[in-house]
């Protein structure tokens, strides 16, 4: 229940944000920037985007060995792009999806292969707070101001969260609440209990699994080349729209340090937040309100039915392959 209510208050800020977003979205125009757009060089965004997603796979496979488990370069990109394609309907389940993903296929537990994700992305954390900093270096005066709308704006979203929202969020608490005195009652607490101590066993060794890397090295490495690649999908993607074309590696840095802010709100794949930050950003380099609304609007959706298509067939790929593995198992 409390799942549910937190996924439903999640999906109303995204509307919220969305509605809030286009709202100025001119349809006429949104068409003639299509029609204009250079549609290979999106097509090679969605490329970058997957060497991404690989390199990703690759990175797992090196924090799950310390651990025991090795794990084939296909399932891991399965997983990972299954976690994608989850995250689009609900936001951060796609960490615990690929986890899931990952136990059918090659039976690493998931408490232990959370943990690791959780560790991934303690290093995804550094290299992004790395790059606001290099930012704000050289873009001092841009990134405040993108800081501080965002702030206003996600607070403004926030308050807009009607009371009967923040009623029912009481409401699933005291259920879960009961549920529990329930378990306790039936003498089935201590065994919810021992489970979870267990879980968070598994999870504290899957966090440090990284310090027990044997390619601590290659990790980083791997890290780094994702973190080039997130930046070049945004520098070629920008190339695609003639309207914004003309801008160069600063302004690329400043949008994509202010997407990745933009992608960690807990809303369904960064929808809403990504199109009132982006816009706000390319004003700040004299393009238009409109033309930045026709590129955040276009690139998202591009990006996002390239996690549609790609993650729903791994998504697929990695059931079939689970079927197969219980199947031999038996």
């Amino acid at each position: 229940m409390n799942k549910i209510v937190k996924n439903i208050l999640l999906f109303g800020l995204t509307a919220i944000l969305l509605a809030f977003s286009l709202r100025n979205l001119e349809l006429a125009k949104l068409k003639e920037e299509w029609a204009n757009t250079n549609y290979w060089l999106l097509f090679f965004t969605s490329l970058i985007a997957m060497l991404s997603h690989l390199l990703r796979a690759e990175r797992w496979k090196l924090i799950l060995t310390p651990m025991g488990y090795k794990v084939g370069t296909k399932n891991s990109f399965y997983a990972v792009m299954t976690g994608y394609f989850i995250n689009l309907a609900i936001p951060r389940g796609g960490e615990l999806s690929r986890c899931i993903s990952l136990k059918k296929t090659d039976n690493v537990p998931v408490d232990k292969s959370l943990g690791t994700v959780v560790a991934e992305r303690i290093v995804d954390l550094i290299f992004m707070l790395l790059l606001i900093g290099v930012t704000l270096v050289v873009e001092f005066k841009k990134l405040t101001f993108i800081l501080s709308d965002l702030y206003l704006n996600v607070k403004k979203a926030l308050l807009s969260i009607s009371n009967t929202s923040i009623i029912i969020l009481f409401l699933s608490l005291f259920l879960l609440v009961a549920l529990l005195f329930y378990l306790y009652k039936k003498g089935k607490f201590d065994s919810l209990f021992k489970k979870g101590i267990k879980f968070l066993i598994g999870l504290k060794e899957g966090i440090l699994s990284l310090l027990k890397l044997e390619k601590f090295g290659l990790f980083m490495l791997h890290s780094l080349l994702i973190w080039i690649l997130y930046f070049l999908m945004t520098y070629y993607g920008m190339k695609s729209f003639p309207s914004i074309k003309h801008l160069g590696l600063l302004p690329a840095l400043t949008v994509f340090v202010a997407s990745s802010i933009a992608m960690t709100i807990p809303v369904p794949g960064g929808t809403g937040s990504y199109h009132k930050i982006i816009p706000t950003v390319l004003l700040l380099y004299t393009v238009t309100e409109s033309n930045g609304l026709n590129f955040a609007t276009i690139f998202h959706l591009w990006q996002t039915l390239t996690i549609i298509l790609v993650g729903s067939i791994c998504f697929i790929l990695a059931q079939t392959n689970a079927k197969h593995t219980n199947a031999k198992s038996e």
